[in-house]
């Protein structure tokens, strides 16, 4: 229905939210590839990444910034926001093993169902003067910057998603937890060197 789909997609920010959180990891389900936030209001970087995070995440979420897998088919993309405060999801983030902040990932829908969510942690490198201004207490960022965070997000989206490939129907089937028996032969070119 169009009520779970909106508590799938929302951002994690309160425990005490206007929705009733279901499990992590059916929101990243909800789609072909998420993008989460994990962040601490009260550090330095996040309060940095943050304005271009939000602007990065209203373009991807309202399909303005369309991506493609490494076949060239478009992508069901989604960004999301988690708290890792104390008050909010701190015990998630701790289960999802996030020890820095802020910490990007890619969670691409999988096939099998884990304990612990398949990612691919994005390695954002902040401008130097931005990571500078940072360590300093309220220091308001410039739109010019907070552009700059949104561009390189939105690039770094794109070139992970396009190096992926999507999952075309496939289900979830019992068969999937299952090893398989592989009888017959290969046919090798003669080369140097050993196979083994």
């Amino acid at each position: 229905s169009a009520e779970d789909r909106a508590q799938l997609d929302a951002d994690w920010l309160s425990a005490a939210g206007p929705f009733e959180r279901g499990d992590f990891h059916e929101a990243l389900e909800a789609h072909d590839f998420v993008f989460v936030l994990f962040c601490l209001s009260g550090v330095g970087p996040c309060k940095m990444m943050l304005p271009g995070w939000l602007q990065f995440a209203d373009q991807v979420n309202k399909g303005q910034l369309p991506m493609t897998d490494a076949d060239g088919a478009r992508a069901d993309v989604w960004a999301l926001q988690v708290n890792c405060a104390p008050n909010a999801f701190a015990e998630m983030c701790k289960e999802e093993g996030v020890q820095t902040f802020p910490q990007v990932r890619l969670y691409p829908r999988s096939v099998v169902e884990h304990k612990k969510a398949f990612h691919r942690d994005l390695q954002f490198g902040f401008p130097p003067q931005l990571l500078m201004l940072s360590m300093v207490a309220n220091v308001r960022i410039s739109k010019d910057q907070i552009n700059e965070i949104t561009a390189t997000l939105a690039r770094m989206a794109k070139e992970v998603v396009k190096d992926r490939h999507l999952h075309t129907n496939v289900t979830r089937h019992d068969i999937f937890r299952e090893g398989c028996r592989i009888w017959g032969h290969v046919d090798v070119p003669r080369v140097p060197g050993t196979l083994t």
